[in-house]
């Protein structure tokens, strides 16, 4: 019988094991996306996110997150970071950050038995080494009031211009009923 402390280190161990090639399947991606890009246009794709989508290789929004966190690292040291730290790269606001980045997720990865973050904690790493003025909860209420009221306007609008279509309409209607009666 398996001790938890067992357990645990294969659970580690597997996820370890996804994790390495989640990164290699997107690094995979990106080199095809470079070497390829013209016949993937010739074969009525616009861009490489379309032809992931049009052939379900993957989501294409997960695609592109990981390659803008790509541009800032190597595909080697991508690799080590992990999926999610790569993609919170994405989300760097001073580039000069990146190497104390990379260095909170290697620290974190190796004081966890080399598990790389979660999208969570590689958000919560990047935030302590790349602050970012917080937006106060009433601020953000707020504005999604006003986007909201904004809609709400749009929406009614459009209902008052259906209503004066659909009595237009039955006006015609109307006038044609009357000269086929005639």
């Amino acid at each position: 019988m398996n001790t938890i402390d067992q357990i645990i280190n294969e659970c580690r161990k597997l996820r370890i094991a996804f994790e390495r090639d989640e990164a290699r399947f997107f690094i995979g991606l990106a080199e095809i996306a470079d070497k390829h890009t013209q016949t993937i246009t010739d074969a009525n794709c616009a861009t490489f996110e379309a032809f992931l989508k049009k052939h379900e290789i993957c989501e294409p929004s997960r695609y592109s997150t990981f390659r803008k966190g790509l541009a800032y690292t190597t595909p080697e040291r991508a690799a080590e970071l992990g999926t999610h730290a790569v993609m919170e790269l994405a989300q760097v606001r001073e580039p000069a950050n990146v190497p104390k980045y990379e260095e909170a997720v290697s620290a974190w990865r190796e004081t966890h038995g080399g598990v790389a973050p979660t999208r969570e904690t590689a958000c919560r790493l990047l935030r302590q080494v790349d602050p970012r003025a917080e937006v106060p909860a009433a601020t953000k209420q707020v504005s999604e009031l006003n986007r909201l009221r904004a809609e709400n306007a749009e929406l009614r609008a459009e209902i008052r211009a259906l209503r004066a279509e659909n009595a237009e309409l039955k006006s015609k209607l109307e006038k044609a009923s009357k000269k086929k009666a005639a």
